[in-house]
């Protein structure tokens, strides 16, 4: 939910409706996060740095055991921009604002969000977390379903415990589980190099900083697709016009739901047509970020955003859970097969 009084502020800046702003800001917060989660760091003039910060295995050795705790990575926050802000690359690269439209709007939403911090104002950025004052502390809280995302590819893993006395005998045993337990990940990237493009493997188990050829999208991944468990209730709840239909037409000031989003074409045509398999009706949705060319596999088109979300809600979890809901900008036809 959007603070009316930091939206009428906003609003009146900007010099256009309330429920305009709402939906510029709806649209802004959602590139926020598929910003973040294909570049790991964010800068926001107004709130500060957001950066993802990866902490590796971890050892601890007790009297009776050794503890392996698998890695992980937090979403870390400091007050200050340490590094040029991007609300205008967003706004030109997500929003298809023109350079005078974007430096407009970062310049009055980096006001907005300044003065709501120092008069301590609750900011509540859907999908990504909130600024609010807890136990009187002023701070950032990240969105639970955002670290979640930040860690999918480490959600199976588990701690694992190693007895002192069983290895006592000899560090041959000891030595032989973790040497199990690394191989095992190795072959884990290894096999998802084979079906997946070395590029999107290698984003997505050591999370490198500067990945811009894979714009992930914002709540998805490929684990949502490698594990689909109710994709029969998904492919019964498609009508048959949608199923045998082989183009879709986004309308302008639509919407439709992203699904996940890919660098590397011979990946989209693995997972188009692992989809289609299944019964869901996937389109390509080409574009540009910085001159790399990245790819949305989009299903629905929406002629308002209430339609979208319901449908989005029917979706099984390992679907739906983690697709978001794109604005649509400008009328756009999609093709099946030919528009691969």
């Amino acid at each position: 939910m959007i603070n009316s009084n930091f939206l009428v502020e906003l609003a009146e800046l900007l010099d256009v409706d309330s429920d305009v702003a709402g939906r510029l800001l709806s649209d802004f917060y959602s590139a926020m996060v598929t910003d973040f989660l294909a570049v790991g760091t964010l800068s926001v003039k107004g709130l500060g740095t957001f950066t993802v910060k990866h902490i590796p295995v971890k050892k601890k050795s007790t009297a009776s055991s050794i503890i392996y705790t698998p890695p992980v990575n937090i979403l870390s926050f400091e007050w200050r921009v340490s590094r040029p802000d991007d609300v205008v690359r967003i706004a030109l690269s997500y929003l298809f604002m023109t350079q005078v439209e974007a430096r407009r709007f970062g310049r009055i939403l980096g006001k907005v969000f300044s003065r709501a911090v120092k008069q301590r104002k609750e900011i509540y950025i859907n999908g990504f977390g909130k600024f609010s004052l807890e136990s009187g502390s002023y701070r950032f809280i990240p969105e639970s379903s955002l670290e979640l995302l930040l860690n999918r590819e480490y959600q199976d893993l588990k701690e694992v415990v190693l007895t002192q006395h069983r290895a006592r005998n000899g560090t041959v045993k000891t030595f032989r589980y973790v040497v199990i337990f690394s191989v095992m990940l190795l072959l884990s990237v290894f096999a998802a190099s084979f079906y997946y493009s070395p590029q999107d493997v290698w984003f997505y188990f050591f999370k490198a900083p500067k990945v811009h050829g894979s714009v992930v999208s914002s709540e998805t991944r490929v684990t949502q697709v490698d594990r689909l468990e109710s994709v029969q209730d998904t492919a019964a709840m498609l009508s048959k016009h949608e199923k045998a239909a082989d183009s879709v037409v986004l309308v302008t000031d639509g919407y439709t739901i992203v699904l996940v989003t890919f660098s590397n074409l011979a990946t989209v045509h693995k997972e188009v047509l692992r989809l289609r398999t299944e019964g869901i009706p996937v389109f390509v949705w080409p574009g540009y970020e910085k001159k790399i060319k990245y790819y949305r596999l989009i299903t629905g088109s929406f002629l308002n955003r209430r339609a979208a979300v319901e449908r989005l809600k029917r979706m099984p979890e390992k679907i739906g859970g983690r697709a978001y809901i794109q604005h649509v900008i400008k009328r756009v036809v999609l093709h099946g097969e030919k528009g691969l």
